[in-house]
């Protein structure tokens, strides 16, 4: 809240830094060496008295020189650039993963339909790797990979295999599932037909519990 408060003295810039490790306390020693210097858009007050907040990510950066000033951490950051990569590499690969969001899409909640639209619709395939990035479930580690990525190519690769192993685990998933539905449908089947042959026997006026055979049954009929 107090880096939140103070970042009006600083046009609403903030950088974002993840911890290495998830801690209660905060300090320099934890964090990561890249962030994200991003712009706070809105601030909306709560009750509890916390503050939540929408900001807009602006660019990579290396954090440097962190310090803590009163009950909140400040930083030197140096921007970061993207790398070059060639144009058809990417618009393959962004196609790759597109494609793959679409895959996952259909079959579970994870990515929003307003989400694969805008991968649909967006051409730069290197905000599409950081979209997905920060819009799936990946871990906090692999986020920081990918955010630690300079090359949009590779950034993309990072996505890309990420989305094959959750393909993958969606295969793996709707054959268990097919494979418990057919045991059921087993079940539910040799269910009905014991229903039937117990009716049929009582039909009959077969009372030997032991005889329990439909063809067995027909011998008796046809005798």
């Amino acid at each position: 809240v107090d880096a939140i408060a103070a970042a009006a003295d600083t046009d609403d810039v903030v950088v974002l830094v993840t911890q290495r490790r998830a801690r209660k306390k905060v300090d320099s020693e934890h964090l990561f060496d890249v962030g994200t210097v991003a712009k706070i858009i809105r601030r909306l007050r709560m009750p509890d008295g916390g503050v939540q907040v929408l900001m807009e990510g602006q660019y990579r950066a290396d954090v440097e020189d962190v310090r803590s000033v009163d009950d909140y951490l400040q930083a030197r950051v140096t921007p970061l650039v993207n790398e070059k990569a060639d144009e058809l590499e990417l618009e393959v690969l962004r196609r790759v993963v597109v494609a793959q969001v679409e895959a996952v899409a259909d079959d579970t909640n994870v990515f929003a339909p307003e989400m694969v639209s805008m991968a649909r619709r967006t051409a730069d395939p290197s905000w599409i790797a950081d979209y997905i990035t920060f819009s799936s479930d990946m871990s906090p580690h692999e986020r920081q990979s990918v955010l630690e990525t300079l090359n949009p190519a590779e950034r993309l690769r990072h996505v890309a295999t990420y989305l094959t192993k959750q393909v993958e685990i969606l295969d793996i998933r709707n054959k268990i599932q097919g494979e418990i539905q057919d045991g059921i449908e087993k079940v539910q089947r040799d269910f009905y037909l014991r229903e039937q042959l117990k009716a049929i026997q009582r039909e009959l006026g077969v009372s030997n519990p032991q005889i329990d055979d439909i063809d067995e049954l027909i011998v008796r009929v046809e005798g």
